[in-house]
């Protein structure tokens, strides 16, 4: 009971001190990093992962699906394929360009490729 009672409280002080560190990152940066962050980190994320998903089983229906014309299939299986490079493009520049801005992780490669612009 009391091993229990320990993890607990040790999770929690590591929670608050996730918290805390959070919301001093949040007062260090300025409105548009902030921002930028949010966006470019955490909502293309998982917006692009569905997309990628739903545009992989659209293909994979379509393929399977017979009734359907022939060419109506190859187009709209074109334009999922299509989508699917763009949101991958799409992920990793983003997700890089957010790497970049907020950490110093980036840096070593700039200095190496300085035509790299993210």
């Amino acid at each position: 009971m009391e091993n229990v009672d320990l993890q607990t409280k040790v999770g929690n002080q590591i929670t608050q001190q996730i918290l805390d560190e959070l919301v001093c990152w949040c007062l260090a940066k300025s409105d548009y990093e902030r921002f930028s962050f949010v966006v470019d980190g955490l909502v293309v994320l998982p917006l692009s992962l569905v997309g990628i998903a739903g545009n992989t089983l659209s293909v994979i229906v379509l393929h399977q699906d017979t009734s359907v014309n022939y060419a109506t299939t190859l187009l709209l299986s074109a334009i999922a394929v299509v989508d699917n490079v763009y949101l991958l493009s799409c992920l990793f520049y983003q997700t890089g360009k957010a790497i970049c801005y907020q950490t110093d992780l980036m840096l070593s490669l700039r200095s190496i490729y300085p035509q790299v612009v993210l």
